[in-house]
């Protein structure tokens, strides 16, 4: 409400509001998310909707894929696939447990992968890891459930739902994973990738792609005044980007070439003629107008 000063003008001034800071974090999230939603793969496939052999053929792909990312996501210690992470100064991927174990009463240990002697400190843990690695656990548990249901007799109306659960999950699953494979920057794939910390925040390193990990930092250290620790490289990373990417391009490709979008199509599934409709009454307005403008 406009303020009344002693002179009788009117002064506008800022409601003296405290909001929730939790409500704010919230809000910049759902802001943030939706930002790096609009630039995804995932966002050209969820306008297509795949028939029962589209979807089983992209799921046996997806499998493989997965499988091959899995390999890159093992610790050189243990040999089994990284659940809670860590990365050494080197660049190489370990478990905690086992890196934790390790540097127990070291001042330095190596890595078991390129040799490099690591002094003792605390490995930074790499939430974009643990969230890869349990989506691949989750899909391949989802992708066995829906080979099994397909394997049973079923009513149309049951493979009508199944149908629908399995595009649904599908694009759920990529939808994680590439929100983990995308520069907190650019919000772009990654590329050539590494790591960036807050000196102040334990919490997690932010993959960026070399370059935007220099703009981020300027942003951070202007406006907040924050330290960060050097960026590591994160060449497996770049592996991992590559091998996803590869099946999501595909995907793309078939789509726009061989499929329709769902907004083109009626509840039958048969082409609607009123989005084309529109696009001609549109086309004919502008004509017109043009015409108009021209005269």
């Amino acid at each position: 409400m406009p303020s009344t000063t002693m002179n009788g003008t009117a002064s506008s001034s800022c409601p003296e509001i405290d909001p929730d800071p939790n409500v704010l974090e919230e809000m910049r999230r759902m802001a943030y998310d939706r930002s790096k939603w609009l630039q995804t793969y995932t966002f050209i496939i969820s306008q297509y909707e795949f028939n029962k052999e589209e979807i089983s053929q992209f799921y046996s792909e997806m499998c493989d894929v997965l499988d091959s990312m899995k390999a890159f996501l093992k610790c050189p210690f243990c040999k089994h696939t990284i659940k809670k992470s860590a990365i050494l100064a080197c660049g190489h991927l370990v478990c905690q447990k086992c890196v934790t174990r390790r540097f127990i009463g070291a001042v330095k240990s190596r890595c078991p992968t390129c040799e490099c002697e690591v002094e003792k400190a605390v490995p930074l843990p790499v939430y974009a890891v643990n969230e890869i690695t349990k989506e691949i656990a989750l899909f391949m548990k989802e992708a066995r459930f829906f080979k099994a249901s397909q394997m049973k007799p079923l009513k149309e109306k049951d493979a009508k739902k199944l149908l629908k659960s399995m595009n649904f999950v599908f694009l759920q699953r990529i939808k994680n994973l590439e929100g983990q494979l995308m520069c907190d920057y650019c919000f772009n794939k990654l590329n050539t990738t590494c790591l960036v910390r807050c000196a102040a925040d334990a919490f997690t390193g932010r993959p960026l792609c070399v370059g935007c990990d220099t703009k981020y930092i300027r942003f951070y250290q202007n406006e907040q005044g924050k330290t960060f620790d050097e960026p590591i490289q994160f060449p497996t990373f770049d592996t991992i980007v590559s091998e996803f990417y590869g099946f999501l391009t595909n995907i793309v490709d078939y789509c726009k070439s061989k499929k329709i979008p769902i907004r083109l199509m009626n509840k039958s599934g048969i082409i609607s003629l009123r989005p084309v409709y529109k696009l001609l009454v549109a086309a004919i307005l502008i004509g017109i107008f043009l015409i108009y403008l021209s005269n």
